[in-house]
């Protein structure tokens, strides 16, 4: 008796399907770079007895980042900018402030609750391959909408893949598995 013919995928197949997949997964992760670059953090930090400080004391980034002011500390803290240009209020143990820089420019900031608690934001321009214009510092913060695009992305290549393994084989039927 013969052995029941066995339909072989078209080679090659697989080796298309893993390459759509990890370069959307490649993508994704480049994504992921620049959004993770555009968003820095400063924590409030102890120092001693009564003391606290900012670190990084002072953090240089590009135009567009979002900072994020964390206090993981047991008293509250402020993010109050010297000139008067943005004012967190009490930030207590816990608590998160966050404001984007948008203006090029040198921001010195201090805690109106510890005056030795001091800090500096440095923004500088984003590089000109990016092609964004210079906006105006509004404080207001921004999302990033290219890492659920590239999410979604990833999930269609695969959904694609996923679709074209399946062409080229008969659709099983429910009683009928391993006969031919």
């Amino acid at each position: 008796m013969d052995a029941p013919a066995v339909r072989a995928r078209p080679p090659g197949r697989l080796a298309v399907a893993i390459l759509a997949v990890a370069a959307g997964v490649l993508w994704l992760l480049m994504v992921t770079e620049i959004a993770l670059a555009a968003s820095a953090t400063v924590r409030a930090t102890k120092t001693g007895p009564g003391t606290y400080s900012f670190q990084p004391r002072t953090l240089t980034i590009v135009a567009g980042t979002r900072v994020t002011w964390t206090n993981p500390t047991d008293a509250p803290h402020s993010v109050t900018a010297d000139d008067g240009a943005f004012d967190s209020g009490y930030v207590y143990p816990g608590d998160t402030y966050a404001r984007t820089f948008n203006a090029v420019g040198t921001y010195a900031y201090h805690c109106t609750i510890h005056p030795g608690q001091l800090g500096t934001i440095v923004v500088r321009a984003a590089s000109a391959t990016s092609g964004s214009a210079q906006q105006p510092d509004t404080g207001t913060e921004r999302g990033d909408a290219a890492l659920p695009g590239g999410l979604f992305l990833v999930l269609g290549a695969a959904a694609g893949c996923a679709a074209a393994w399946r062409q080229g084989r008969p659709p099983r039927r429910a009683g009928h598995e391993g006969r031919p």
